[in-house]
């Protein structure tokens, strides 16, 4: 298994496992055997100490027992699970994941290490996952949860029928889509806005149609940061019939050859599931 594979898969929902594993838990528990065979050991003022240590190793064998868990990230929320505690964070309540750093006094100085990732969240204290100091991983599993925030965001946006092709032909489609984000500025109705059509356009679980129609919206607004905006998007595609499509729309506002292919190629893997 890879650093950044996730622990399993259940359903619709993601599970990663917290980055130390046994570890924490196993030296606890040597330390807790150790601390009580010293324990046994000490005599008259010696006792007192051997009882501070006692307490110092449980201590750290609750420590061990928090930091044994796993986060499980599904389109309606994230579930972190350890042995005394449970928390749900719903996706709609989470403002951003970041990396988390922790800084401690040592002899020649402040030290930091990476420790895991951390979530902010509306309603709420900020939730700390100690999923260990691999940053291919970290960076995986914040993408995955990201990825499930902008969905759900996408979910609740009741414009996005404006992006829906219907059974228009994709030029009458196109040119409909080109002024689509302009009446936004004009018409307080038109609910659509660049944020939701910038939402759809990274989104890896949208549909090939609402991708390329938001992308074709935000071209016609034609700044160079939209257009840098959809060549990202075109870059991290799989699927090379969107990509070609996404690319041409960043370049070219006559990209009509490329949507129709990468339209047909989805009706075809549609057909064929």
């Amino acid at each position: 298994m890879k650093p950044h594979d996730p622990a399993g898969r259940a359903g619709g929902t993601t599970r990663f496992r917290f980055g130390h594993g046994f570890r924490p838990v196993v030296m606890g528990i040597l330390g807790l055997i150790a601390g009580i065979f010293l324990l046994q050991l000490s005599e008259g003022p010696a006792t007192l100490f051997g009882a501070f240590k006692f307490a110092v190793l449980v201590a750290a064998l609750f420590y061990g027992l928090r930091a044994l868990g796993s986060v499980e990230v599904g389109d309606d929320g994230i579930v972190v699970r350890r042995i005394l505690q449970r928390v749900v964070v719903p996706i709609e309540s989470v403002r951003d994941v970041e990396t988390w750093w922790e800084q401690r006094m040592s002899r020649g100085g402040v030290s930091t290490s990476l420790k895991g990732l951390v979530i902010t969240r509306d309603g709420g204290s900020a939730v700390y996952l100690p999923l260990g100091d691999d940053s291919d991983r970290l960076l995986a599993i914040k993408e995955e949860i990201l990825s499930r925030v902008r969905a759900a965001k996408i979910r609740k946006t009741p414009a996005l029928a404006a992006l829906a092709r219907g059974t228009r032909p994709v030029p009458a489609w196109v040119d409909e889509l080109r002024s689509l984000l302009r009446r936004t500025a004009t018409f307080r109705d038109q609910a659509l806005a660049p944020e939701d059509a910038g939402d759809v356009l990274a989104d890896p679980t949208a549909t090939t149609e609402q991708r390329i129609g938001a992308a074709v919206a935000l071209r016609a607004l034609g700044d160079d940061s939209t257009k840098e905006g959809i060549r990202i998007a075109a870059s991290g595609t799989a699927e090379p019939r969107l990509r070609i499509a996404l690319e041409k729309i960043a370049e070219d506002d006559d990209a009509a050859a490329e949507i129709e292919a990468a339209l047909a190629d989805e009706a075809q893997k549609r057909a064929r599931s």
